[in-house]
């Protein structure tokens, strides 16, 4: 294949991986893969089989609750799991009411306050100092999180670069335009960085050092790495018995799976995100998002830990996991229990679950309507939620419509038998006015219908007067970007200890 362009290469390869893949089944493949410990690869399932998924099971990912409306439930478990502060899920969701006896009779205490406390705060995690040997976005994203909320983070970085870097490298052109360079100054941006050769003694003298007045040391590597490394718990907590040590694992340190690597779109397979998204009778393609969803699952559990910890005023270990952060985010499946109504199903067009959580086309734009600059010219695209049935009376009243009254529509179950129907009828009823005139009309009366292409991403995080309103995008400085360049601010806002935008 000398001299053949990249992209024919590239076609050739995928179909020669897809034929090889056609000779076996997935649970074949999956046996392979297992047995080998070094592939990266998954089957693409719902969220209620990751539910029963051998991994999900053996490694303790889920509970079993008895509930008394629809009986036994299995259910995602906690976010994470720390031996030294358990978490438990002693009971199902009450009936409304159930407790107002004990709860008005209560005598409640106050919390202890922690030692330590008192002092002025420039930020809320001001004085915690996170070390972090992690690669890629979901561990290292994470902690970049929390570098926002004033952490002092430092990355263990090897002397031929972190992987991100590599990768960034790779990129032509505008470096916003890489995604690679993008996400990798995201994973690595708020913190500091030391290069270390920790097969080395004196890299790992270094890094006891550092540890030694450190407060949280997080990796994600799997077993074997970490003692091959000399950054193992036990040896770390030799250094420092007070630490918070953290596993941010993708499958977990436990279970059939404990051993395989992972990567975004593989944990979007496993938790149903991949399935879901498809839409009815389509191939499924690749699925991302799985990196930040378990990064804002490996920070909560390391506040978590903190507290426990700072509670306990013992160190702690924590294991938090990728998948798990991946199936919360699939929540309204991630319960499973007989008789439970299936999810609702994202059509073949991708449009929407139903006809009434679902986007239309509107009308034409007026040539007399003034629309900014920076915003689409020719929007014709809404999103209708009004799933409830006050909710859609609601909605066609204030559209002058007669749908509401029609006997095919009068309730939630009688919408979705006759979906077809009603999805033609609103089809033509949105087509009467524009996008910018139907958002106008509903949000003015608290419908939820709002236009669905009114500007591109960048438009709207620099531009929405809501996103200014929030100051979601800040300035920051690094040399590969020309000196100061826009990130997003910090995603929690305290009002006496600010969260600080690092470069």
């Amino acid at each position: 294949l000398t001299g053949t362009p990249l992209e024919n290469k590239l076609e050739e390869l995928i179909s020669i991986v897809q034929k090889r893949m056609k000779e076996k089944t997935a649970e074949e493949w999956m046996e392979l893969y297992l047995a080998n410990g070094n592939v990266c690869g998954d089957a693409i399932q719902t969220t209620q089989q990751a539910l029963r998924h051998p991994q999900t099971t053996e490694a303790g990912l889920v509970v079993t609750i008895e509930d008394p409306r629809v009986g036994t439930t299995v259910q995602v478990g906690p976010l994470a799991r720390i031996p030294g502060a358990p978490a438990s899920v002693g009971r199902p969701a009450p009936l409304p009411g159930a407790d107002t006896d004990s709860v008005v009779g209560a005598q409640v205490s106050p919390v202890a306050v922690p030692s330590g406390t008192g002092a002025s705060l420039a930020r809320p995690l001001e004085g915690v100092t996170i070390v972090e040997a992690a690669y890629y976005y979901a561990t290292p994203f994470a902690t970049a999180l929390l570098a926002e909320l004033g952490a002092r983070v430092i990355k263990i970085e090897p002397l031929r670069k972190d992987p991100y870097r590599i990768i960034a490298s790779y990129g032509k052109g505008d470096p916003v335009l890489n995604l690679g360079h993008n996400n990798m100054v995201r994973a690595f941006q708020g913190k500091e960085d030391i290069a270390l050769n920790l097969k080395d003694p004196e890299g790992q003298e270094i890094l006891r050092r550092i540890v030694e007045k450190a407060d949280v040391f997080v990796h994600s590597f799997r077993s074997g790495v970490p003692e091959s490394l000399g950054i193992d718990e036990a040896t770390l907590r030799e250094i420092n018995p007070n630490l918070l040590y953290h596993y941010g694992a993708s499958y977990g340190s436990t279970g059939p799976y404990a051993k395989q690597p992972a990567i975004d779109p593989i944990i979007a397979a496993y938790a149903g995100t991949t399935a879901h998204q498809a839409g009815h009778g389509n191939a499924p393609l690749t699925e991302t998002g799985a990196d930040p969803v378990a990064a804002t699952g490996h920070a909560t559990a390391m506040m978590l830990g903190l507290f426990a910890r700072d509670r306990s005023h013992h160190g702690q270990s924590l294991e938090s996991w990728m998948i798990v952060s991946n199936i919360y985010l699939n929540a309204q499946d991630a319960i499973s229990y007989e008789g439970k109504p299936p999810r609702p199903e994202v059509d073949g067009l991708q449009l929407g679950t139903g006809p009434t959580y679902r986007l239309y086309e509107t009308g034409a734009v007026s040539p007399d309507l003034e629309i900014s600059p920076h915003m689409n010219p020719t929007p014709h695209w809404v999103f209708l939620a009004a799933e409830l049935d006050d909710e859609f009376a609601h909605f066609c009243a204030v559209a002058g419509s007669a749908l509401a009254e029609d006997p095919r529509f009068a309730t939630e179950a009688d919408r979705a038998t006759n979906h077809v129907a009603l999805e033609a009828e609103l089809e033509a009823l949105f087509l009467t006015r524009s996008a910018p005139e139907w958002e106008a009309l509903m949000v003015a009366e608290g419908v939820g219908c709002v236009m669905a292409d009114a500007a591109s991403h960048f438009a709207f995080l620099y531009e929405d007067a809501q996103a200014k309103a929030i100051d979601m995008m800040t300035t920051a400085e690094h040399p590969s970007f020309g000196g100061t360049y826009w990130r997003y601010a910090p995603l929690l806002h305290f009002s006496k200890t600010p969260g600080v935008a690092g470069a």
